[in-house]
């Protein structure tokens, strides 16, 4: 999205009119002009613009920013905040996606929590409110057909959720897998990666629905064989949690051995949740 269309965007987020803005300062062809990125506006211009609606300058680069963001580089500025522990980067643009007014797009709704998932994985703090966490959580229930976004924001978030939320949600999306695997791989790859996210968040908290979790997803197709890391993944949890039932050498041995499957395979970043998770449940560090 250019500027033109950015202005727009924030004109009508306002709620004002072409004609309301541009009265006195330029002519409403010429803005439309400029709003349908076909035509340019002088700063000065362009700055009284802004003024009509109350907005500096300033403020309007930084909505731009925020759009920027929201076109596809949030997850990546996120995973590169996240991946370098910058805990500030997260907090900056959990601010900087706060919405406009009581209905915020979704795509900037989803960033925003996301980042208030990845900032309390960190830290421990939340960001985020009641009331925007069950807003997401009500709009998730409401999914049809999942996509990445929806896939990818449940799995930032699910460590905020309670047990009764993360339990619902995972089990959604179990439904859908089956119907996602022909044609979106990738898509079914990052679903049941949420799933075994959620199933970690209950074996951490030792929660009442783990059984209930395991028992939906051994239910389900199984998953795919070249699924690695996700089949692999399920049963070291599975190990973790007979560990966490019936803590003995023998259980805590089958962690260690199930942990060395994951070696070969497994990213460092799936095998230091490994260990985390280990180390939270067991007080095992591998």
């Amino acid at each position: 999205m250019e500027m033109g269309a950015e202005f727009k965007h924030l004109r009508e987020l306002k709620g004002y009119s072409a004609g309301a803005v541009s009265s006195g300062i330029v002519t409403l062809n010429r803005l439309n002009a400029f709003e349908s990125d076909e035509g340019d506006i002088p700063l000065d211009k362009l700055r009284a613009l802004l003024l009509q609606m109350g907005v500096s300058l300033r403020e309007f680069a930084h909505f731009c920013e925020r759009m920027e963001i929201n076109k596809g580089t949030l997850r990546k500025e996120l995973n590169k905040a996240y991946a370098a522990k910058d805990v500030n980067r997260l907090q900056a643009l959990f601010t900087m996606l706060a919405p406009e007014n009581q209905e915020p797009q979704r795509l900037q709704f989803y960033g925003r929590m996301t980042a208030a998932g990845a900032y309390y994985e960190l830290t421990g703090t939340k960001l985020a409110s009641a009331e925007e966490l069950q807003r997401l959580v009500d709009m998730l229930l409401e999914t049809v057909t999942w996509n990445e976004s929806e896939v990818s924001v449940l799995h930032a978030t699910l460590i905020l959720m309670t047990d009764n939320q993360v339990f619902m949600l995972c089990r959604e999306v179990l439904g859908s897998v089956a119907g996602i695997r022909p044609w979106n791989f990738a898509l079914y790859v990052s679903a049941w990666s949420a799933v075994m996210q959620g199933y970690r968040v209950l074996i951490q908290r030792r929660s009442n629905f783990v059984a209930t979790l395991a028992r939906q997803i051994d239910r389900t197709e199984p998953m795919a064989e070249a699924m690695l890391q996700n089949r692999f993944k399920y049963i070291f949890l599975n190990a973790i949690r007979a560990a966490q039932t019936t803590d003995s050498m023998q259980t805590r041995a089958r962690v260690r051995t199930v942990y060395g499957w994951l070696v070969p395979i497994g990213p460092e970043e799936l095998l230091a949740e490994a260990r985390k998770t280990s180390i939270d449940v067991l007080g095992l560090d591998l």
